[in-house]
């Protein structure tokens, strides 16, 4: 354990080792992570790292008065729960501009394979469940160590995407070899979860991955596809729950018609953080924590410009990411990139999984290395790169 410990304090700053430890919690389980983001800004503190954190730029500018107003509206308009919900996310704007600044080239790559085995750990809790359990509070879908089955998907959904990237990158074959089982294993996982949605996603997003990085693998993935549609002819039960996808498909309808009628009467600021929970009644819409749609749970929550605060801050950071690509560096972090993206905005259509805590962690992981570009890796006089013996 010690010659671990000295191989990491080698290895990696300060910074990176706290970045490692907040992509570990995301495998544990929701209060770890939570317990993350409240610790991250007394490490903050405690570093005197507050004045690199908040470096001076439109984005995180225009971050922080996205959270005011998030704040002020749901004040306004919301209840306790609403209120506190909007306290808490000042943990998650402190968390974003934290790894903006301190996703470094060394670490990124680390937190990738790191997700990748530990998403191997979930698996196996999964598979104890459906051993031992055989149902849950979700029928026969099992959900891990990520309170919901649909969350558990949306992060098979990434890790696949991660573990592709590794695939990519690495030479060696035995290490290749890992990151195939690792794909297999969240396959399984996949199965485990029975969530729709996230078949979509990955049928979708893969191949924008491998056609800006490796359309060899490409070929590969189209052929794999061919045969699994070919399977689904003689076993239809490898996409679940067919059955119920019409009664499904209406009751989220009924969810998007009470948001948008909702949203109509403050388009202009929303009635803040999880209104769908508080006004589905008023609209005539079914119970629901959220609006199902990200767009449509944006814009009611924090109308049109709170919406576009929100898609801007993130078109800026991908219009950096889209530099780097545009200049031949680091082009497979920026397909990486926009195969999460896309992940967000296929899933975000039906479902609201990537404002969870657990996911988040993992999507800003990817969507906000990019500054780390714009200036040097090691400031001088950043306390966070002493390595402590």
């Amino acid at each position: 354990m010690k010659s671990y410990l000295r191989y990491l304090n080698r290895k990696f700053t300060l910074n990176e080792k706290v970045l490692l430890a907040i992509f570990a919690s995301a495998f544990i389980s929701v209060y770890a992570v939570i317990l993350a983001a409240v610790f991250l800004p007394i490490y903050i503190t405690v570093t005197k790292q507050w004045k690199y954190v908040l470096v001076p730029t439109l984005e995180n500018l225009l971050l922080c008065v996205f959270w005011l107003l998030v704040m002020v509206v749901t004040a306004i308009y919301g209840d306790t729960k609403s209120i506190l919900l909007a306290v808490c996310l000042a943990f998650g704007v402190v968390g974003v501009l934290f790894f903006s600044r301190a996703m470094t080239r060394q670490v990124f790559v680390p937190c990738l394979t790191l997700s990748c085995y530990l998403s191997v750990i979930s698996f196996i809790v999964a598979l104890f469940q459906w051993i031992m359990l055989k149902t849950t509070e979700h029928g026969v879908r099992f959900h891990s160590v990520f309170v919901n089955p649909n969350y558990y998907g949306t992060v098979i959904e990434i890790v696949v995407l991660f573990a592709i990237y590794c695939l990519l990158k690495e030479q060696r074959k035995e290490r290749r070899l890992v990151f195939y089982i690792v794909i297999a294993v969240n396959i399984a996982g996949l199965i485990l979860t029975q969530c729709r949605t996230a078949y979509i996603v990955i049928i979708l997003t893969v191949p924008l991955l491998l056609a800006v990085v490796d359309k060899n693998f490409l070929y590969l993935y189209a052929a794999l596809f061919v045969l699994f549609i070919g399977a689904l002819v003689f076993f239809p039960d490898l996409l679940p729950r067919l059955q119920t996808i019409v009664t499904d498909y209406d009751r989220r309808r009924d969810l998007w018609v009470a948001a948008w009628n909702a949203f109509t009467t403050h388009p202009i600021f929303g009635q803040g953080c999880i209104a769908y929970s508080r006004l589905y009644s008023a609209y005539g819409g079914p119970s629901g924590v959220h609006a199902h749609n990200i767009f449509l749970e944006l814009l009611l929550n924090f109308g049109v410009v709170g919406t576009a605060l929100f898609v801007t801050v993130i078109g800026l950071n991908m219009s950096k990411i889209a530099s780097i690509y545009k200049h031949r560096i680091a082009q497979r972090k920026f397909a990486l990139s926009l195969s999460v993206l896309a992940a967000v905005i296929i899933h975000g259509m039906l479902d609201i999984t990537f404002f969870w805590p657990q996911t988040a962690v993992l999507v800003i992981g990817v969507l906000f290395y990019s500054r780390n570009y714009e200036f040097e890796d090691v400031p001088i006089g950043d306390p966070s790169q002493v390595k402590i013996q």
